[in-house]
């Protein structure tokens, strides 16, 4: 059996989507440290098993008194591919069972499991996209995505004040909100 890595799903996920602000999946997972003996032993332990199933396997095997699943499509952030998983503490280490998702239905078409050190869920309320620059009406505009939050955090770099976050990931979308929100402070 042929094991998926960390870097696969860095390498499957790193596509920038053109007009958009999205946060790059795979810039995320590159913060992240793979532990490559549990995750040989999740994949082994995950073959021709649902995800719920192997929860409760590991639950039973690694002696792990409490799993806490996510998936990041129910946050509804903006990111370029969503992610699945679990994390779990195991001999006092708290650790991350993840999953890419590889497109279509967001019921399937996963990625296999990479266990990193670490709480995803504690990670990923740390970490924060790199802002993308848009110009509006002469002033610069940071917009910055997460992972966590459909809302784009917006700061006028110009006069140094937040704006209002705006639920989109369009490019012209954005523009047009700031537009407005520039035109009522003026």
């Amino acid at each position: 059996m042929r094991f998926t890595t960390l870097q696969n799903l860095i390498d499957a996920c790193n596509e920038k989507i053109e007009g958009s602000v999205y946060v790059p999946t795979g810039k995320f997972l590159e913060t992240l440290t793979c532990h490559e003996k549990l995750t040989h032993a999740v994949q082994w332990l995950f073959r021709r098993r649902s995800f719920c199933a192997l929860t409760d396997r590991i639950q039973e095997l690694l002696k792990v008194d409490e799993i806490k699943s996510f998936n990041t499509y129910n946050w509804g952030g903006n990111c370029t591919n969503d992610l699945q998983g679990f994390d779990f503490t195991y001999k006092g280490n708290d650790y991350c069972a993840l999953q890419i998702h590889r497109g279509g239905d967001i019921r399937s078409n996963y990625s296999d499991l990479v266990v990193v050190e670490g709480s995803f869920i504690d990670n990923v309320q740390e970490y924060y996209a790199d802002s993308v620059s848009i110009e509006v009406d002469g002033h610069d505009i940071a917009a910055t995505p997460s992972i966590t939050s459909e809302y784009i955090e917006l700061y006028d770099r110009t006069d140094g004040v937040d704006l209002e976050s705006v639920a989109a990931v369009d490019i012209e979308d954005i523009k047009e909100h700031v537009h407005e929100q520039l035109k009522k402070a003026a």
